[in-house]
């Protein structure tokens, strides 16, 4: 008997309590406040101008999401491409191993294709080793050129 197949592809409104429920768990695993709610995933993931997509992971067979990617474009950057960024990428702990990000990281690197983009960029928690060398094997590198900074009191 063949393994089942793990399939990548946009999400879609069905998706989104599952979708959603991934989105939760990767912020409890990263240890942050999650606000997003369903109907914000299909506001702003699902309009007719979206500021999001989503890639998601099953097995063929099942409906049962196994991982997810959100990616967003940031457009026409210094080299006149748009940039894709990985928001997050996320897989299920007993999906872990098996794959799944690596087929969720192809997928994103396919759009990024498609989309003409010129870099595509990510960030990750600076006590992820596990995830560091994922993206190593995957021929992915620690930017060396940026800092990363963050201004969070944006009042006028």
């Amino acid at each position: 008997m063949r393994e089942p197949e793990i399939v990548v592809r946009s999400f879609q409104s069905p998706d989104v309590p599952q979708l959603h429920g991934l989105m939760r768990a990767l912020a409890e695993f990263e240890g942050y406040e999650f606000a997003v709610t369903q109907t914000d995933i299909i506001e702003r993931g699902l309009s007719k101008s979206p500021q999001f997509e989503a890639l998601v992971a099953h097995l063929s067979g099942s409906d049962k999401l196994i991982g997810m990617a959100v990616i967003y474009q940031i457009p026409y950057t210094y080299h006149l491409k748009p940039n894709l960024v990985l928001k997050e990428l996320f897989v299920t702990e007993q999906a872990r191993g098996s794959g799944v990000g690596e087929a969720l990281f192809k997928g994103v690197k396919a759009r990024a294709s498609v989309l003409g983009c010129g870099q595509l960029l990510w960030t990750i928690v600076p006590w992820n080793d596990k995830a560091k060398s994922f993206y190593s094997k995957l021929g992915g590198r620690m930017e060396d050129r940026w800092e990363s900074w963050i201004c969070e009191d944006i009042s006028a």
